[in-house]
């Protein structure tokens, strides 16, 4: 965090060297200590109906060139998926969305490589999205206490499931 600045504010450092935070009314510094090529405020991946989308916002831009969006098995091989304009200078909280129709069966790793007009490059991540295909059969019914129940309990339960995940149900 920078001096005087507010938790939560994004600073946004201008071309004379003063410091201002993303419009939110938070206290500015006079004294820009980096010039920041983004402000990544988000990054996320999920898989849905048989893609993975990855998606992220910037709170402002100064010089971006572009984004490469990677793709990896093992964290150290990775594959370009695509490439996507950046917004050049902006202090505007912009969105971005990328499908990858390519992945395989396992856990797939992303990042985000920013390109600055002069070339310099920042990697933003890795995030994952878990593609292995696992079963998801129903375990047990259990009670908000933790109890387990038949089909005949009435109230809220939890069904638990064997890929780890549950699912809260009136019955």
């Amino acid at each position: 965090m920078y001096p005087g600045s507010t938790p939560g504010c994004v600073p946004l450092c201008l071309s004379n060297s003063a410091c201002w935070y993303n419009g939110n009314k938070c206290v500015a510094s006079s004294i820009c200590p980096t010039v920041l090529p983004i402000g990544l405020i988000e990054l996320k991946g999920a898989e849905i109906d048989g893609s993975n989308f990855i998606t992220w916002k910037t709170a402002f831009e100064n010089k971006n060139e572009y984004f490469v969006v990677e793709r990896s098995m093992d964290m150290e091989n990775w594959t370009k998926v695509v490439q996507l304009d950046g917004a050049g200078s902006s202090t505007n909280v912009l969105g971005y969305s990328v499908e990858d129709r390519g992945s395989e069966a396992v856990i797939n790793y992303y990042k985000i490589v920013q390109v600055d007009s002069d070339g310099t490059t920042v990697e933003y991540g890795p995030i994952s999205i878990d593609n292995r295909e696992v079963p998801h059969v129903l375990l047990k019914t259990v009670d908000v206490l933790g109890q387990e129940v038949d089909v005949y309990y009435q109230g809220f339960v939890f069904n638990c499931y064997s890929d780890g995940t549950t699912e809260k149900v009136l019955q």
